[in-house]
């Protein structure tokens, strides 16, 4: 391993006065890869706040786009060279002696905002919308193959003129459905991707509140693709809270079942589209809130675009339904601030009170406090019947009733 990195040019020998030392970390295929342990360097460094993009920022540029090029850069890290001041900081001890790295290692808290704010500068104009980078991942979407194979040559000479390489085995050119950063990709809309799900799938049964974190953390990452989330992981997320002792019961087996037959489904959410009409779907009950944001074509039919749900908390389940129904409706409209922000849509309720509310002088404090709080939207309210609103009722309720 050392000799690689030496003969590659990422490592040099060293008389550093720092050494930090190393683990050997076992791989999928059985190898061994060499990590080195910068906890004490980390822990004195002054970090870097550069940001990473947000996954759900990408998602939303995708509409309309037919084909997908997904690009990986090779080795990472070890294409950015480190300044000579910073070197001997990397120092790192082994059985073979003392080394230092000359490029940006992987262990160092600062080195993804380091890769991506490089790559940003690489890709300059091309990330809005033609070429999205997260980290050593680019995707390159496009409406038309043609439009796709410009902005392919455009990301290339960029790559080119950094001097940055890619890592062949794992482009992909033009594919109709594609995986990039967990969730499956097409034209029909966006879905967990079938390594993370996975991934679930065999997930055990958790043993102890660490596991169940760890399970909570793995499925959360997609809870916007499944209906009262919140209200099905109740029994876990409750495990996890302090001074609760770990009791693993039937509430718990049935929750964890039911997040990984829903995720293991693989549902379907459409990608928002702000040209396209827009429904806002909520509802509450004593033991969560939740909504539901969907979008229709012309002359077509509603899809989800987004699940939100939360579980309420012990005062609120004192509320009265009124003011359940009407906190769900802000929380929710507040989760869909960045889709609604600017556009006509509709709120879909089955609390009739909520309607009327527009039209009332007084309201109750909470309620006006609330109320003040979504001015800045602009919406219709509608009110359904609640066998009519099935779906959003289920976001809401315990989903053995």
């Amino acid at each position: 391993m050392v000799s690689d990195l030496l003969d590659n040019g990422i490592i040099r020998e060293s008389d550093s006065p720092y050494a930090s030392p190393i683990l050997l970390v076992k791989k999928k295929n059985g190898e061994q890869r060499m990590c080195v342990d910068y906890r004490a360097l980390n822990a004195k460094t002054i970090k870097d706040r550069f940001p990473l993009p947000h996954v759900d920022d990408f998602l939303d540029k995708l509409k309309g786009c037919r084909y997908f090029t997904s690009l990986d850069l090779a080795s990472g890290y070890h294409q950015i060279q480190l300044e000579e001041s910073s070197i001997p900081k990397t120092a790192f001890i082994t059985p073979d002696g003392h080394f230092e790295y000359l490029r940006v290692p992987f262990g160092l808290c600062n080195a993804p905002a380091v890769f991506q704010r490089t790559i940003n500068k690489v890709l300059g104009n091309l990330r809005y919308g033609k070429a999205l980078a997260y980290m050593d991942d680019i995707l390159l979407p496009s409406a038309d193959f043609h439009s796709g194979l410009a902005n392919l040559r455009l990301v290339f000479q960029s790559l080119r003129d950094a001097g940055l390489t890619l890592r062949l085995s794992k482009c992909q050119y033009f594919m109709e459905k594609v995986e990039y950063l967990g969730h499956e990709i097409s034209s029909e809309g966006v879905q967990p991707g079938r390594r993370k799900t996975e991934c679930v799938d065999r997930f055990p049964e958790p043993t102890d509140v660490r596991s169940v974190r760890q399970f909570l953390g793995l499925a959360g990452y997609f809870r916007k693709y499944i209906k009262d989330f919140a209200i099905i992981a109740r029994p876990l997320t409750n495990l996890t809270k302090k001074d609760v002792s770990f009791a693993w019961g039937e509430d718990q087996h049935t929750a964890f079942q039911s997040l990984k037959t829903k995720l293991t489904s693989r549902p379907l959410l459409a990608i928002y589209d702000p040209e396209l009409k827009t429904e806002v779907h909520t509802d509450a009950s004593k033991v969560g809130i939740g909504g539901i944001l969907l979008q229709a074509p012309p002359n077509g039919m509603f899809r989800p675009v987004m699940y939100y749900s939360r579980q309420t908390t012990k005062e609120e389940q004192r509320y009265h339904s009124y003011e359940l129904e009407t906190m769900a409706m802000v929380y929710t409209l507040k989760a869909f601030r960045i889709y609604l922000m600017g556009i006509q849509f509709k709120v879909v309720t089955d609390c009739n009170a909520i309607r009327t509310t527009l039209t009332k002088r007084d309201l109750v404090p909470r309620i006006g406090r609330w109320w003040l709080a979504i001015q800045e939207y602009k919406f219709d309210v509608e009110y359904r019947a609640g066998h009519k609103m099935s779906h959003a009722d289920a976001l809401s309720r315990n989903p053995r009733t």
